[in-house]
């Protein structure tokens, strides 16, 4: 892709790594022993709560992976326990071998995930946001098989079409109020003008950052990829939700940047199938089919299980112009 001056001045810059301890320091006799390809990195915020936790392990108990692997928790906003895992986490976890890794409460999902990575040496990882649950057996091998194929990059339990300047063009203001609809009032009025330069602004600042509609990129909640790729993407700062949201589907995000290396990134639904961009749509995985072939769940996709008909259609119609 070809950059005017102004998108050169948008290149990420990497991002500086955190403190982070490793579990092995406090020698926490349910660390694995044995070596593994692949590391599952579950992310596991202090503020979400145990419950949310506890969910996701059910979950993991109750689905097995389907082939070796090791458990990786990252332990985001806790205080120092000297390397070893949280006391009623530890009680949640039972028996589960695990690795605990601690990294400060800074930054999005993405930060953290980068600093999970660097502190391990599998040859591939897939990461779990803190609100993913398990669906089907056979989860992780499904992702590998697909990973693993010549000429992927990286797989996904979910993906989307969506962009944020799409979605700043459906968001209009509010209409204007009856008692308002004066020719003049409607040109005059502060509060009207205040919404649409508002608005003005940032669909300058969207189309400045996002491509426009389509936009295919894989949702970062949870994906598979090698680990030495995932750490040699361009990763800009993640301190506010709009450069998290860059890195996922931005003009230099991560799917993005797998699609100039000339690999493919695929949505690996319940069935075991990989998709490619052009069926993420027929996969019925995210918002279409009544996601029945979802492999991996998480918040966004049970709020739109649960949601009306109404936000449904338009969460359609920003997914997949639909």
């Amino acid at each position: 892709m070809s950059t005017t001056g102004d998108e050169q001045e948008l290149i990420p810059k990497p991002l500086a790594p955190a403190p982070l301890h490793d579990i092995f320091a406090g020698k926490d006799p349910t660390t694995p022993t044995t070596r593994h390809s692949v590391a599952v990195i579950h992310l596991v915020r202090e503020p979400n709560g145990i419950e949310t936790f506890r969910s996701f392990l059910e979950s993991y108990r109750r689905h097995d992976a389907g082939m070796p692997h090791e458990l990786v928790l990252l332990f985001k906003g806790f205080p120092e326990t000297r390397g070893r895992t949280p006391p009623e986490y530890a009680e949640v976890l039972g028996d589960i071998a695990h690795r605990a890794l601690f990294v400060p409460d800074a930054g999005f999902d993405i930060a953290s995930y980068v600093q999970g990575a660097r502190a391990c040496d599998h040859e591939f990882v897939l990461f779990l946001n803190s609100f993913s649950t398990i669906l089907d057996d056979d989860w992780l091998a499904k992702f590998y098989r697909h990973a693993t194929v010549k000429g992927v990059g990286v797989v996904g339990a979910t993906g989307s079409l969506e962009s944020p300047v799409q979605n700043t063009l459906i968001n209009r203001p509010p209409r204007v109020p009856p008692e308002r609809r004066q020719f003049l009032g409607r040109i005059l009025d502060p509060l009207q003008i205040r919404r649409r330069v508002s608005r003005w602004r940032r669909l300058r600042f969207t189309k400045r950052h996002w491509p426009p509609f389509p936009n295919p990129h894989l949702r970062t909640n949870a994906f598979m990829i090698r680990r030495e790729l995932f750490l040699a993407l361009r990763v800009g700062p993640l301190n506010t939700k709009d450069e998290a949201v860059m890195f996922e589907c931005g003009w230099f995000g991560m799917t993005r940047q797998i699609f100039e290396m000339g690999l493919e990134a695929l949505v690996v639904g319940r069935d075991g199938r990989g998709y490619p961009r052009d069926s993420w749509y027929d996969s019925h995985t995210f918002r279409s089919g009544e996601q029945r072939n979802l492999l991996i769940a998480d918040n966004r996709t049970r709020y739109y299980e649960q949601a009306d008909s109404n936000w449904r259609r338009g969460a359609l119609l920003s997914t997949w112009g639909a």
